[in-house]
């Protein structure tokens, strides 16, 4: 009997075995060949294909905002092998902040693998230390230019490659010097007829927030102030609207061959913070996040160089105050800055750059929830307003020195008729714009 019950035991040790290897193996295949979508001919995405949906699309749907495994372009190529690029001769454009999901250098995976040939690197400083090689050249040998504006670029600078791949971080606010390089560089290959991939990166506010007038700075792309699209996404509209240059002997403009490698489940309500990576960036200004939306909330502000915002201290963009503001409008701007959700502590501070370097201002100091969903450009203006109301030397300023709308667009207007009036134009450009951009979206 006890044998019997031993063998019974056994057996059902061996089918339950059986069972749970059985099942193990569903797991693991469910998510090698579902929950991560390896299928090459969806990790590059052209023109033609825009409008293709994928089954990675629609499970991203499913994984939770704090296990979003989000990876970008640049871990995408990786993973399809370089496919796209396999054995074609390839210069590289990027910066400090080109990074895979485990921060690793993007020019140093693209130097160390043997599926492609880096021929030339150009890397993009804006004011930031560039420590990729020595001189001229990379550590690999490779020649390497850095180049600190767009107009030092030209397609002489990509004779001799078969493709160029381009990672660069765009920090979601125009005008920016990444937009400028993107434009830059698809002029060049469309003129010598290069194909440009893009490695796609995210929108570190999200994929939804769009606020501010269309930015009069660059004429030559007309997108919002918080645009709410990747770079990926903004390389193919300058592509398809026909915002590249026009051919000398056409009245038509350019077009380039253009190809962007995609992320991997991202989506466009996930902050910065959802994707669980630290924050790299190539401006010392913007060293953290909160540094960046306090930028596209006090940008006009700096402008003016009546108030500080922080710049010069260790906190840029996260401070507003001066050497006479006083208790009560202090108190006044706090109480207004929490209504938006933005918290604040009093704080004394001394910048050392700038209209009141060496001087000791008193002020806020701000902080912004990873969550907030604010329009950072519209709330910066009603601050603006605020100011003007309780601080008499931003009023006395204004009112003598006209300001260009590129610099600081609507504060001149907010001076000629209602602030409302001046906020619902700036809502029917927006919602003229979110029109124009659907076409070129790639993510739910």
């Amino acid at each position: 009997m006890y044998n019997q019950n031993s063998e019974t035991g056994n057996s059902k040790l061996h089918i339950m075995s059986l069972s749970k290897l059985k099942w193990s193996f569903i797991l693991v295949f469910f998510f090698k060949y579902s929950y991560l979508p390896l299928a090459a001919q969806y990790g590059t995405f052209s023109p033609e294909d825009h409008n293709l949906s994928t089954f990675k699309d629609t499970i991203s749907h499913w994984i939770p905002r704090s296990a979003s495994f989000v990876k970008f372009g640049i871990d995408n190529l990786i993973e399809l092998h370089f496919e796209p690029l396999r054995g074609k001769r390839v210069a590289v454009v990027c910066h400090t902040a080109s990074r895979t999901r485990h921060q690793k250098e993007t020019i140093r995976v693209l130097l160390e693998s043997k599926e492609i040939i880096v021929v030339k690197a150009i890397i993009v400083s804006y004011d930031s230390l560039v420590s990729f090689g020595r001189g001229n050249t990379l550590d690999h040998g490779i020649p390497c230019t850095i180049v600190h504006s767009p107009s030092t670029l030209s397609s002489a600078d990509f004779v001799g490659s078969e493709a160029v791949i381009v990672d660069l971080l765009d920090i979601g606010i125009h005008p920016s010097p990444s937009i400028g390089y993107l434009l830059t560089i698809l002029n060049a290959c469309a003129e010598i007829s290069i194909p440009v991939y893009i490695l796609d990166r995210p929108n570190p506010f999200d994929g939804l927030t769009i606020d501010g007038p269309i930015a009069d700075m660059n004429p030559e792309i007309p997108i919002p102030y918080l645009h709410g699209m990747t770079i990926g996404e903004l390389a193919l509209m300058l592509n398809e609207e026909g915002l590249l240059s026009h051919n000398s002997l056409r009245s038509t403009a350019l077009r380039c061959s253009l190809f962007v490698v995609k992320m991997r489940r991202w989506r466009r309500s996930m902050t910065w913070e959802d994707i669980g990576i630290p924050w790299s960036t190539p401006y010392l200004r913007i060293p953290t996040l909160s540094a960046l939306r306090g930028m596209a909330l006090l940008e006009r502000i700096e402008k003016l160089d009546i108030v500080s915002v922080g710049i010069g201290t260790n906190f840029p963009y996260q401070l507003i105050g001066a050497p006479d503001f006083d208790e009560q409008l202090i108190k006044h701007l706090r109480q207004f800055l929490y209504l938006y959700g933005i918290s604040s502590d009093r704080i004394e501070f001394v910048p050392e750059i700038g209209t009141f370097a060496g001087r000791l201002c008193r002020g806020l100091k701000l902080s912004f929830p990873s969550d907030l969903a604010m329009n950072y450009h519209s709330v910066g203006n009603l601050i603006l307003i605020e100011l003007v109301k309780f601080y008499a030397p931003l009023k006395t300023h204004l009112s003598k020195k006209k300001y260009h709308c590129s610099l600081l667009k609507g504060n001149q207007t907010m001076l000629v008729f209602p602030p409302e009036k001046y906020l619902l134009q700036i809502a029917r450009e927006n919602e003229n714009f979110l029109k124009r951009r659907h076409r070129y979206l790639l993510y739910p």
